[in-house]
């Protein structure tokens, strides 16, 4: 299964710690909108997609359509990019947050 564009803008909602009420505004979208974009099987308009770009310039952006190589260009200039792992399946990669629970035994 190859991760659908909607499946990636979900992954970089996680891997700036941002909410889909905070990525919508960034995006100037509304909330139900952003919702349906990332919930959608339909993939995003080029216009949505610019968008995106403008709002994250530190995307790659061959990432971002094709799902190929890794989520940022230059990870010096993604807030917030340390906050995440990406695990790569090959034809997907996969992000999530890493647990922020300090465990001492």
């Amino acid at each position: 299964m190859v991760c659908r564009i909607a499946d990636r803008l979900s992954h970089l909602c996680v891997a700036l710690n941002l909410s889909i009420a905070q990525f919508a505004e960034r995006l100037g979208l509304t909330l139900r909108r952003a919702r349906r974009v990332i919930r959608t099987t339909h993939k995003p308009s080029v216009g949505l997609l610019a968008r995106v770009r403008r709002a994250f310039p530190s995307v790659n952006p061959d990432w971002l359509l094709l799902g190929e190589g890794e989520v940022f260009l230059n990870l010096l200039l993604a807030p917030n990019a340390g906050n995440y792992i990406g695990i790569n399946y090959g034809h997907c990669v996969q992000i999530i947050r890493p647990c922020s629970c300090d465990h001492h035994n």
